[in-house]
């Protein structure tokens, strides 16, 4: 079990990161997901990211869409603005936080970066993952 009051979240956090353009087809999204076993992909205008696309976000899509993926694309379902949280920050603060607003994933920023994601707090406790360098 991690000391979660002195382990900060950077330590806790995939690193593993997908990104698309807001105008790629929820389709595409589907498949990077689908292929790589994605949580979720951030989406970015101009290099800079302004939205995130969830696996559950693409599947309440489908159903909306009547199952055409092709024309709907990722700037229609994504969330925006990008809620996230500093690298910095302990790990129980991280769970508060995603607990306290219903949060399963969550994007890390370092230097206005997004360098990882925690996805579902409840896991903080559990173990620790991984991350990239």
């Amino acid at each position: 079990m991690i000391d979660e009051e002195n382990y900060i979240i950077e330590n806790s956090m995939n690193g593993l990161l997908f990104h698309a353009d807001k105008n790629d087809s929820v389709h595409r999204l589907a498949h990077l997901l689908a292929d790589y076993k994605a949580d979720a992909i951030i989406i970015r205008e101009n290099g800079v990211p302004i939205g995130i696309v969830t696996a559950g976000d693409v599947l309440m899509s489908v159903s909306r869409a009547g199952g055409d993926l092709t024309s709907l694309l990722a700037e229609n379902i994504m969330t925006s603005p990008i809620i996230s949280i500093d690298s910095h920050r302990y790990v129980d603060e991280v769970k508060a936080f995603m607990l306290n607003r219903g949060i399963r994933k969550l994007p890390v920023k370092r230097d206005n970066d997004i360098i990882g994601l925690v996805v579902d707090p409840e896991i903080l406790s559990n173990s620790v993952l991984y991350k990239s360098d």
